[in-house]
């Protein structure tokens, strides 16, 4: 009792000196609370959103796409919001002043007049690529008319040679030569100059600039008033005449340009407007953080005071808390208590366990020694009880059971057992396998040898067969280890299985026949596959003719027109050889052999496009770039009678394991797909792009600017004999998505910025690097 009042004590005195220390430092901890976290926790949202409005800033000045830009502006504006919200909360009185929200809406309205430069520079950057896309289609055009009329000149001067009647016109030709090569070079010029100019329009001064070209164009419109008398030049003075009028002084592009070059300085003057007014939201913060860890400082020396006077206090009571209870445990409850306890306890282990055969240490006339003395007549009893308990047990149950030493010799019989193995001499105290005839009687020793499963895991089971008045009878034994009175036995179980088993077999003669009637089977369709492999050759060969047919028109101009150059050219070498002039003949020459290498580049294309492809075809590392060069090749022709553009932008090294012709064949109905798309627009453009490329997978995207896909034939198309043309069969889908099927890769459809088409395709990454040859 006085143990237990002294114990009381102190921790009545440790509870009274802990609360009065916490107490102290909860006022401790609510004031800085109250007082400094809200402005550490603001400052820290205003120094977060200050950085990340300067992070936003800088891609919107990096940004090239309107989307992009509205999107930036969105984050841009709800960052401002943040911003004001954390320099509110920053603030001491938790009040937005005057002062702060003045300065807020200058930062507000700085940032959305930047941003409404910057849309204006991207609107603007657009426009000069627009335009200069048409002054270099111009310049294109005039490249292409100017080759014939220098042509149709020469010859006309080499038959004016040899006839001296046509002598009197030979100066007027000379002139007309002179020009047109004259007014190539200073057109040649102007192009590169208007090109610089674009290029280099930031950083240099657009009058002086313009002026200079206005010098060209004036020379350029000379020359080309002297062209009037030629009819033959009409076209060619049509085009240099829109395209003096696209790069003149005052005109289209001088007037973008400085709208550009105006709005560009605009946005320059306001960038340090910007970085001053988030400069001085970064001094706040510094300042608003030194008073915070001032008084969090403050705060901290005198915590540390209480702490350290609640932890002597607390440190003397536990001492003698230990003390007085090290004295009580050892010498009162350790001596005449736990240790006779512990006693009890190791002797209920070992009952537990099923020991029985041992003395119960635990004596005394105190209630433990009574359950000791109880422990010891429990015992007495449970070995009487497990003697008669086992033998009712097996004999009263209707399943066959026998009970064995682990050498296998029979301990005991019960009557469903004694019964279903009389007829074999079953006997007690001899081995199991006595009692099975035949062969049975070796597979039941096999159980007991040494190293069996019956010895490593404890149990086992096997099926042995007798002969039961002529008739196959099957019995399934369970053999299972089982303790008894610290002893080891084995109990096994016998069942009739005889049913089961035939069952089985029975079972398994009909799987066997089954098995061979789907082996049949399987033979027989795999007969049909081939024959659908070999339909579905033929429907794509059938539609690489289809796609050969739209473009033999077009590469039939397009074969016609070096050959009558090389007609042309023949002519000339003929009279330079009859004149003896080999240094022109050599110079016509070399024309005509680049001539035949164009004309053998297309035709070599059109025989691999037109070359049958098996499904079965073995597949080798191709290199993707190199597949959509040659479908170009095969469509060039019409895409320039279209007035269309095929760009590839592809790099190179993107490899995948297919067959070549097949993927050529994707390509080239994918292109007439947009192609045909494209062809009632005035600026059609083809583009083939990379997606995405990782080392296991290739995405790239054919698009165009046509019309995009039609939301009633969407879902449809890639069902075969779906169309939206005209002219069509509707296969081009169909085969290509067969035809990436067969190398793993997948097709699908989507749409460009622009609401044009795009067919997006995928291939698995080859890793092995594909050598080409000439």
């Amino acid at each position: 009792m006085i143990a237990f009042v002294v114990l009381t004590a102190l921790v009545l005195c440790t509870g009274i000196a802990a609360w009065t220390v916490w107490e102290r430092l909860e006022k401790q901890v609510e004031r800085i609370v109250d007082e400094s976290l809200p402005a550490i926790n603001g400052t820290y949202q205003l120094e977060r959103a200050t950085s990340y409005l300067l992070v936003l800033l800088l891609k919107l000045r990096d940004t090239r796409s309107n989307a992009e830009h509205q999107q930036l502006y969105s984050e841009i504006t709800q960052n401002l919001n943040d911003i004001q919200h954390a320099s509110v909360i920053s603030s001491r009185t938790n009040n937005e002043t005057p002062e702060q929200r003045l300065k807020f809406l200058a930062l507000k309205q700085d940032v959305e007049f930047q941003a409404g430069l910057l849309n204006k520079q991207i609107k603007y950057e657009q426009a000069v690529q627009q335009l200069q896309k048409q002054i270099q289609w111009l310049h294109q055009d005039l490249v292409d008319d100017v080759a014939p009329l220098l042509q149709e000149v020469e010859w006309h001067l080499s038959g004016m040679l040899e006839s001296s009647q046509e002598m009197p016109n030979f100066a007027s030709a000379v002139k007309e030569f002179a020009i047109l090569q004259d007014l190539t070079f200073k057109e040649n010029e102007l192009q590169q100059l208007v090109t610089e100019v674009i290029a280099q329009h930031y950083h240099q001064d657009l009058s002086s600039a313009f002026l200079f070209i206005g010098y060209k164009t004036e020379e350029i419109a000379r020359l080309t008033n002297k062209l009037a008398d030629y009819p033959s030049t009409v076209s060619y003075r049509q085009i240099l005449s829109e395209l003096i009028e696209q790069v003149k002084p005052d005109g289209p592009l001088h007037k973008l340009l400085q709208e550009d070059v105006a709005n560009y300085q605009q946005l320059r003057a306001m960038e340090p407007r910007l970085d001053k007014a988030i400069a001085q939201y970064q001094l706040n913060i510094q300042q608003v953080v030194i008073d915070a860890n001032n008084m969090l400082g403050q705060a901290g020396k005198t915590t540390q005071k209480m702490v350290t006077t609640g932890k002597i206090v607390m440190g003397l009571v536990v001492f003698l808390a230990l003390t007085i209870s090290i004295f009580v445990l050892v010498f009162l409850i350790g001596r005449r208590l736990v240790r006779r306890l512990n006693l009890l306890g190791q002797d209920l282990t070992r009952i537990a366990q099923g020991e029985f055969d041992f003395a119960i240490s635990v004596t005394g006339r105190d209630e433990i020694g009574r359950m000791g003395e109880n422990l010891r007549r429990f015992c007495e009893e449970i070995k009487k009880m497990e003697k008669t308990n086992a033998l009712n047990l097996i004999n009263n149950t209707h399943a066959s059971l026998i009970t064995c030493y682990p050498n296998g010799t029979i301990e005991s019989v019960n009557p469903s057992a004694q019964a279903l193995l009389a007829p074999y001499g079953l006997k007690t105290g001899q081995p199991l396998w006595y009692a099975f005839p035949g062969m049975a009687s070796h597979l039941v020793e096999q159980q007991f040898i040494a190293g069996s499963e019956l010895e490593c895991s404890g149990c086992s089971e096997c099926i042995v067969a007798i002969d039961n008045q002529g008739e196959p009878s099957y019995l399934h034994l369970f053999l299972r280890r089982y303790e008894q009175a610290n002893s080891a036995k084995l109990i096994i179980t016998i069942t009739d299985v005889t049913r089961q088993e035939l069952n089985a077999r029975e079972l398994s003669r009909q799987v066997e026949e089954r098995t061979l009637a789907l082996t049949q089977n399987n033979q027989q369709l795999a007969q049909e596959i081939e024959q659908r492999k070999r339909a579905q050759d033929e429907l794509i060969q059938a539609a690489k003719m289809a796609v050969m047919g739209q473009a033999m028109t077009s590469l039939a101009h397009e074969l016609n027109q070096p050959l009558s150059a090389m007609r042309t050219y023949i002519f000339t070498s003929r009279m330079c050889l009859q004149r003896g002039e080999l240094n022109p003949l050599s110079q016509g020459l070399v024309k005509m052999e680049k001539l035949t290498l164009r004309m053998n580049h297309i035709i070599s294309a059109l025989r691999n496009f037109a070359r049958k492809s098996s499904v079965e075809s073995p597949r080798s590392a191709i290199e993707l770039q190199e597949v959509a060069t040659q479908a170009i090749v095969l469509l060039q022709a019409r895409a320039k009678k279209d007035r269309c553009q095929l760009q590839n932008s592809l790099p190179t090294e993107l490899v995948i394991y297919a067959d070549n012709i097949q993927m050529e064949q994707v390509f080239v109905n994918l292109l007439v797909n947009s192609l045909d798309a494209v062809a009632t627009t005035s600026q059609g453009c083809v583009t083939i792009d990379l997606l995405e490329k990782t080392d296991t997978r290739i995405r790239c995207a054919i698009s165009d600017n046509g019309p995009g896909f039609s939301a009633e034939l969407l879902p449809r198309l890639f069902t075969p004999f779906t169309t939206s043309k005209e002219i069509g069969l509707g296969l081009g889908l169909s085969i290509c998505r067969s035809l990436l099927e067969k190398c793993d890769g997948e097709i699908s459809l989507a749409s460009n910025l622009n609401r044009g088409a795009m067919v997006i395709l995928e291939f698995n990454a080859a890793n092995d690097p594909v050598t080409t040859g000439a």
